[in-house]
Parts: structure tokens; sequence; C-alpha cells
């Protein structure tokens, strides 16, 4: 069977809640992007994660736990005057803060 790849930020924009995504697709997921968007919109600049909290990212980290994800998980940098580097240790500190 065919896998996909998982832009969490799609997920939202298409309506779908991507907690239930998860369950549905448990068999079906081969990658996962995250990514952030203020207002929960993907068609506006990205922010870092958890800078507009777009979805639950706990829930959403929990659940691909739950089905005993192992792959692989990105990040997304966000489109702010901040350096790559920067970017990279605000998404870092955030997943830090959630336990991840």
């Amino acid at each position: 069977s065919a896998e996909s790849a998982w832009d969490m930020s799609h997920l939202v924009h298409w309506g779908l809640d991507p907690v239930r995504a998860v369950a549905d697709s448990r068999d079906r997921i081969g990658y996962v992007h995250l990514h952030d968007h203020t207002g929960g919109r993907s068609d506006i600049p990205s922010v870092e994660l958890g800078e507009a909290q777009m979805c639950d990212f706990p829930a959403f980290l929990q659940a691909l736990e739950e089905i005993g994800y192992g792959r692989w998980i990105t990040a997304c940098p966000g489109e702010s005057e901040r350096t790559d580097e920067e970017k990279m240790l605000v998404n870092r500190e955030y997943l830090n803060s959630i336990g991840y």
C-alpha cells in the first residue's frame, strides 16, 4: 500500500482534524511535517511552531505516539526576519516545552 507525506498544516487547511486523521490513516503515514500559521490559516505567512497554535501540537504528536509512529517528523521554519538558526532554535524550544 502507498504511504503519504503529512503536512499537518494542509490537514487543517482542508478542514480535517489532525488528531482524528492520524487515527484514521495510521497505516499510511510515511513522513510528518509540522508547520504553524498565524490565525490557523495556511494561506498567510508561516511562523515558528507554537507562535500561532494552528493545531493542538501536543495532541497531534501524542496521537502519533499512540499509533507507534517512529519515523521522520520535521518542523518547518517560519517566514520571520529571524536567522535560520534562530528559527530552528525557537521550534526546538517549543517542542521541548511540550515534551518532545
